[in-house]
């Protein structure tokens, strides 16, 4: 999964009723400290992991 998915993904588990809200700037300063929020709450492992995915799928296109 690509990271601005997973953080996507975790955004809406926080605030899930973001997806249907209006967007103007009061969204946007809701949005940051939200992202900001689920960018600590993902797991290391899935970073780890992308970053292991990212390498291999990178080798094998050269």
């Amino acid at each position: 999964m690509e990271i601005e998915a997973l953080l996507k993904q975790e955004i809406y588990k926080i605030r899930p009723n973001l997806m249907h809200i209006k967007k103007n700037l009061e969204t946007r300063r809701i949005l940051v400290g939200i992202a900001q929020i689920a960018w600590q709450d993902i797991d290391i492992r899935h970073l780890e992991h992308h970053s292991e995915t990212t390498a291999s799928s990178g080798a094998s296109n050269n």
